[in-house]
């Protein structure tokens, strides 16, 4: 009776072990993060700026991040994938934050003011493809950014 009742729980124990299981141990499992560099995450921070046209109390944490993450995202597919910068002028994303930028400076957001300055200013910084510095630094773009009224007795925005 013993040797039945560990018979059993061995049989129990081997059909645990499907193909699928066996063979995830051989795979490389997909460690977090992995789907950040992806054009499906550009669309989600794409889709985050154009739901919130207002910032407020609740989202300001939310736009901050998302913006650092669009600038991150366009520096690392400048180099490796073509298609996100394909996808940020497709979809006139350099417009929405310069758009943002007047909201913040208009409702006295702070943080995320700053966020879009640092993050413009990476970008310009940053980017290495003639492409994507030509059309930043075009299409009356970076006129925006000279003479948009910043406000020079601030010294964390001076330093952008």
């Amino acid at each position: 009776r013993i040797m039945t009742s560990y018979g059993e729980e061995l049989r129990q124990s081997i059909n645990k072990y499907t193909p699928q299981a066996v063979s995830s141990w051989f795979s490389p499992t997909k460690k977090k993060g992995d789907d950040k560099f992806t054009l499906v995450n550009l669309k989600r921070l794409y889709d985050t700026l154009k739901e919130n046209k207002e910032v407020t109390d609740q989202n300001i944490s939310l736009l901050v991040e998302t913006v650092r993450q669009v600038a991150e995202l366009l520096i690392w597919g400048d180099s490796k994938n073509r298609l996100f910068f394909d996808f940020f002028l497709e979809n006139e994303m350099y417009n929405q934050l310069m758009e943002l930028l007047t909201i913040t400076y208009v409702t006295n957001s702070k943080p995320l003011y700053i966020q879009l300055l640092q993050s413009l200013s990476i970008l310009i910084e940053n980017l290495k493809s003639e492409t994507s510095l030509y059309y930043i630094l075009s299409n009356d773009h970076i006129n925006k950014l000279i003479y948009y009224p910043f406000n020079f007795s601030d010294e964390e925005i001076l330093a952008y």
